[in-house]
This record gives C-alpha cells, structure tokens and sequence, in this order.
C-alpha cells in the first residue's frame, strides 16, 4: 500500500503536536524549577497565556505545589522529586521521535500497530486523568497544561486514523510489512531509548536544581536574618561588648583627655574578602570617627603558608618607616596584588617613599623575617586564624558586627560622647529591664 498525502500530512501534525507538547511540558518544567517569572510589563506571552505567574498563589503554583504536580519518591532520608511535566515530555519526546523518524505509514504491522495504540492510548488517558484532577480535586485549569492535553488528546485521534486507514498484515494473508523491518525496528528502540535518555538528563538537571535552589532558600533566610541583626544597634553593641578584653601589645592608655580609638586589624593581602572590607573602611566606616582614630594593620600568611614575599616586604616597610609606612606599603599591595612573589618590591618601596634598596637588604638579611614572624606570632596568641579580624580598644569585633555601618557608627558614637572610658561603655548598652 503506497503512501497517499492524507498519510503523510496526519504524520507531519503527530510529529508537530509532539513537538509544541514537549515545549510545553519543558515550560512547566521550568516554572517547577523556577525558572521564569513574571516582570512586569515585560511579562512574557507564555506567562500571560498561563494566566499568572508561578508564585505563590498563581495557578501555576496551585497545580505545580499540589501533590499531583509531582511524585515523591524516598530513599533514605534523601526526597527525589518526579514532576509530572517530566513524565509528559518523556512522552511527546517518543512519540515525536517515532513518527519522525522510525513509523512510515502504511502502519500494517502488528509488532507495531497494537505498541503504537497501546503507548498514544497511555497518553491519552493519563491526560484525562490530570484534566479531571485539575476540574474536580484543584479547581485550577492551568492553559499550558491544558494545550498540553490537547496536543496528547490530538496525537491519539491521529494515530487512530492512521491505524484505521489501513489493514493489519495477518489480515492480509502476510506475515510482516515491508515498511517496519530491521533498521526501522531498531530504530524504534533507538528513539525510545533516546527519549528515555534525554529525560533522564533533564530530570538530573532538574534534581540538582530543585536541591540548589532548597539550600539557597535556606541560606538567603539566614541572610537575611543576619542583615536584620546587623541593622540591630542594641544587639551588635551587646554582641561587641560581650567579648573580653585582651592584652593586645601598643594599645593607648584610654585614661589620657587626647588619646584616639585604637583599632588593631588583620587582613590576608591574597583575599578578595579582605579587600573589600578594607575599601568599605576607607571610604564610609573610618568617616564615623570625626575625631580621629588610630588604626594599625595585622597581616596572616596565606592559608597555611609561612612568611610570604608580601608580608616580608610590609616587616622590611615598617622597620624603616613604622606603622604609617607599613600602612602605604599595605595600600600599594592590594592595588597591585596578582601574585606576592612577582612584585616588584623596590618600586612598590618607592612609590611609598622608602628607601627600595634598604628595604630588599632587610628582607634578604632575615630583619623583616623576624618582624614578620612577631606579628604572626601575636595574630596566633591573639586567636586569629583567618581575616579580616578586628580588635577596637582591646576587645575583639565579632565577624557580625565587622560589615555592619550600624556597629561602627554606635560605637564611634558611644566613644565620642561617653569620652571612651570602659565604664561609660557599658553604661551606653541598656539592659533587658531598661528596654522594657
């Protein structure tokens, strides 16, 4: 039986609805994942025909949150997630396969009429089956999944036409159809088995996403729960005056009418955390100490490394010029940071106005070694493991109050106001009974 154009047209729709049903399926996948949502006036076509976005309480949402939107499967305490909308671009992904490229009408064998009948018939009911959960269980009609539907719904009376329109070989008085034979067999198992293997990788995909985006979910509310602690005057200061005082070497006596705030600082010259922290003081938390402040620098080696290029430089910087020479050193490091054992510590020496070769004769005599190792020493007595750490007046800064402008405002202001003596201090933090 030759193929006629009514045959080849009905294949070319089942390949077409295949098509726009996986894209669909693929969308809803994707509002499972999360990964689209609406914007506004830019909100795009696929979510206006969805009829609202998949937050929560959008008819997305309903179905996609709704036990049917998924299947749960446990192994342990680990939860695999099976969203239907995989099941059904596993599905389109078949059929289109098949049709494309393994069926060729006339379908008259029945090694792959009764498959064929049995696999659009599965589509079929499945898609009646969420139709009636959506009706009668959800009350919510979601329009993607119902095109969904219909393009399943279209591909069975397709199918069924094609089968109908022609006769079966053993009917026929043959065995087998000249048209499904061999390399058409074996491509009807490669394409199953290729859509199979397709949804496997999009559903791995779609695991790793959905367990992501649950440990950001986590993550984002402890964020968010520290920004609010951060924003907390009383709760940063208490936390601040809550650690000890310790025995920090170089620190001013307080007593004295013009002594300054001491802030002791480490940093690592090789983290970028570090960096940052030392720009967000620069420019915004040193300008809360109208009066002055005296800060002086700690440096760590990087990782579990010993004394590196960079920290010998700053020892050699400050045997020759101090703690103000040590801090011009810092800045040039950081602005020219690629790798410490590349710099060019003569010139570096000179642009912070030191002698370059004074300073590489340090280095290589061992001076700057023996600096370098103090301070080091001091970060370790100190309990300083990692940077960037602070000590304000002897008392370490906890790492939540570090990058918080509301800690270094009060406590610039608590120091301005209360002329700096421990006693006022504590007097400045209210007690629970006091806030009540």
């Amino acid at each position: 039986m030759a193929r006629t154009w009514k045959d080849k047209t009905a294949l070319s729709v089942i390949v077409l609805l295949a098509m726009g049903g996986a894209v669909v399926c693929a969308l809803v996948l994707a509002a499972h994942v999360g990964g689209w949502t609406a914007s506004g006036e830019g909100t795009s076509f696929v979510l206006k025909l969805c009829g609202e976005s998949p937050a929560p309480g959008g008819v997305c949402a309903d179905i996609i949150n709704s036990r049917f939107g998924s299947f749960d499967v446990y192994l342990g305490e680990r939860r695999f997630l099976f969203p239907t909308s995989l099941f059904g671009l596993a599905y389109f992904l078949a059929i289109g396969f098949l049709f494309a490229f393994a069926i060729r009408p006339p379908l008259t064998d029945r090694w792959i009429r009764w498959p064929l009948l049995g696999l659009v018939t599965t589509g079929l009911c499945a898609s009646l089956v969420l139709v009636g959960v959506m009706a009668f269980s959800l009350d919510a009609w979601c329009r993607l999944c119902v095109i969904a539907h219909g393009c399943s719904a279209s591909i069975f009376v397709a199918t069924v036409w094609l089968l109908r329109r022609t006769v079966p070989a053993s009917e026929r008085g043959g065995t087998q159809s000249v048209s499904v034979v061999g390399l058409q067999r074996r491509l009807v198992l490669c394409g199953l088995a290729g859509s199979l293997a397709v949804s496997a990788a999009v559903w791995l995909y779609f695991d790793a996403s959905s367990e992501a985006r649950r440990q950001w979910r986590k993550v984002k509310g402890y964020a968010g729960t520290i920004a609010e602690l951060q924003q907390d005057p009383q709760f940063v200061l208490r936390e601040y005056f809550a650690s000890p005082v310790v025995d920090v070497p170089g620190l001013p006596d307080q007593a004295e009418s013009d002594a300054l705030p001491d802030l002791l600082l480490y940093t690592d010259l090789s983290s970028s955390a570090c960096k940052c922290f030392d720009e967000q003081w620069t420019q915004h938390y040193s300008e809360y100490f109208e009066d002055g402040i005296r800060v002086r620098y700690g440096h760590l080696s990087e990782g579990d490394a010993d004394v590196t290029p960079a920290l010998l430089a700053l020892a050699a910087a400050k045997l020759q010029g101090g703690d103000e020479a040590s801090s011009r050193m810092r800045g040039l490091l950081f602005d020219n940071w690629a790798d410490g054992a590349t710099l060019d510590f003569e010139a570096l020496a000179l642009a912070a106005g030191l002698d370059g070769g004074r300073l590489l004769k340090d280095i290589d005599d061992g001076a700057a070694r023996k600096v370098a190792l103090a301070e080091l020493e001091l970060a370790h007595r100190l309990g300083v493991d990692a940077a960037p750490a602070a000590f304000f007046n002897g008392r370490r800064v906890p790492d939540l109050c570090m990058k918080s402008p509301v800690f270094w405002r009060e406590i610039a202001r608590i120091w301005r106001d209360e002329q700096a003596t421990e006693s006022s201090y504590a007097a400045a933090i209210p007690t629970p009974s006091e806030e009540q």
